[in-house]
């Protein structure tokens, strides 16, 4: 309870470093997820629009 009150406060008094350098670790963790994104998706085997052969 006691954090939940106080925690504002550092906010208030340096919500510009704050907001700065919770934008720029952001921007890498949007970066690093897109990069993850982009090897999982290109492992995953895409299924091929020609018709399957029937016998």
């Amino acid at each position: 309870i006691i954090i939940s009150l106080s925690a504002p406060v550092p906010y208030e008094k340096y919500q510009d470093l704050i907001d700065e350098r919770l934008s720029a670790t952001h921007s890498v963790v949007l970066k690093r997820y897109r990069d993850v994104q982009g090897m999982v998706l290109s492992r995953i085997p895409l299924s091929s629009m020609k018709e399957k052969k029937t016998q």
